[in-house]
């Protein structure tokens, strides 16, 4: 079943129900939907927070990070590489099948939101809202809040706090290789990411996060324990540094406008020059190889 679905389970008898959940590559869009519904309506629309999951997200960034920007998988000891330059690097082993192919409108979309995710991954962290030991809306002196409020003293681990950082890096960085190798034709004229449609989608996601909380607030909707319109914004005053032409796709309180968390659905088109080369997919477990051929022609811009 794909994410951000509603679902219940039903048996005509008595039943103990096993699952488990995952990750896909190419529902990372719906991924980032559902997280963010439950963000801000929590118990509204699901019984449990899959907490560990988030370091699951941090990997994937990392995987993506290395395939992509730094061309290099390390797959069964050998070093592997993959790029969109100007020629084809065969990736080799199982690590292949997780990465984006960027050949479709909604496999460039699952990469951007895979880095939106990363660059929010400490705003929509419950444990980012709740002071060290702070139970489920439970009230903390003035001395706590104080530590909680102008020191971001939280509940979520050092150790955690430091791996959203690197993640952040590593999405903005992904977000400027997509730029560099990918067009949309409303970037047609932007003279860099501050400029582009990666940018603004990313400041109407930002924007509709506080009008949602606004929203399921104002209709006593739990989402985030502890977590307030007020806090939600004022953490995300403090996700850029404010030299950082990513600061500007912060929204000021005075001019939320957007509703929509959704990624539009462009039209990218490569900016390499025209090629054709050969991807070869091989597989493990003792199964035979299979070899895949795709032609791409790309257009220079």
């Amino acid at each position: 079943m794909r994410p951000n679905t509603p679902h219940a389970v039903f048996t005509p008898e008595n039943a103990i129900c096993h699952g488990g959940h995952y990750y896909a590559a190419t529902t990372m869009t719906d991924t980032f939907y559902g997280i963010s519904h439950c963000f801000n309506a929590d118990r509204l629309l699901t019984n449990v927070q899959h907490q560990n999951s988030r370091r699951m997200i941090r990997k994937i960034i990392d995987l993506y990070y290395s395939a992509f920007v730094e061309e290099s998988i390390d797959v069964d000891s050998k070093l592997s590489t993959f790029g969109f330059q100007y020629r084809l690097k065969i990736v080799k082993g199982p690590a292949w099948e997780f990465i984006p192919h960027l050949k479709t409108p909604d496999s460039c979309n699952d990469l951007l939101a895979v880095c939106n995710l990363g660059i929010l991954l400490n705003i929509l962290d419950f444990e980012t809202y709740s002071y060290p030991g702070q139970g489920h809306n439970t009230k903390i002196s003035k001395d706590q809040k104080n530590q909680l409020y102008q020191y971001d003293y939280n509940m979520m681990p050092l150790m955690d706090r430091k791996a959203c950082v690197i993640a952040r890096g590593q999405a903005m960085e992904l977000h400027r290789w997509f730029f560099s190798h990918f067009l949309a034709p409303e970037d047609r004229h932007a003279t860099g990411l501050e400029e582009s449609s990666i940018l603004s989608t990313l400041a109407s996601q930002l924007s509709a996060l506080v009008g949602y909380k606004n929203l399921t607030e104002a209709r006593g909707v739990q989402g985030a324990p502890n977590c307030t319109s007020e806090a939600l914004e004022r953490q995300m005053q403090r996700l850029f540094p404010t030299e950082s032409y990513y600061a500007s796709a912060v929204p000021a309180s005075e001019r939320l406008s957007s509703t929509s968390m959704a990624f539009p659905e462009l039209a990218y088109t490569a900016r390499n020059e025209s090629l054709e080369f050969e991807r070869k997919c091989i597989t493990s477990h003792g199964m035979s190889d299979t070899e895949l051929t795709i032609n791409l022609r790309m257009r220079q811009y």
